[in-house]
């Protein structure tokens, strides 16, 4: 096997909801702040008109297009700020952050 590996043990806890959406990125993050020991976010968009990005700044422009109920899972801790935004309107998506 070739490539690089790295195993990253999640414990828990972890938690979910679904966040409301508009044309004002929103920082992805359960509760008030991002779970302090957090390795890992899933995101389910559940409107074509979604754009992850990772700054306060992203826009339809600039942001990656996510397809409606695409699932994205990515590590990261609770440092990185995830952002999502709607090209247009309002929308929401599911969001789940594991520790």
């Amino acid at each position: 096997m070739s490539g690089y590996y790295t195993h990253v043990s999640l414990d828990g806890p972890g938690d979910q909801l679904s966040l409301a959406l508009t044309t004002t990125p929103v920082l992805v993050k359960v509760g008030a702040t991002a779970l302090t020991e957090r390795k890992m976010i899933t995101i389910q968009a559940n409107q074509n008109n979604t754009f992850l990005g990772y700054t306060s700044s992203v826009s339809s422009t600039t942001g990656i297009k996510l397809a409606k109920d695409q699932i994205v899972t990515m590590s990261a801790a609770a440092s990185l700020t995830v952002y999502l935004v709607m090209g247009s309107g309002t929308g929401s998506a599911r969001i789940a952050e594991i520790e």
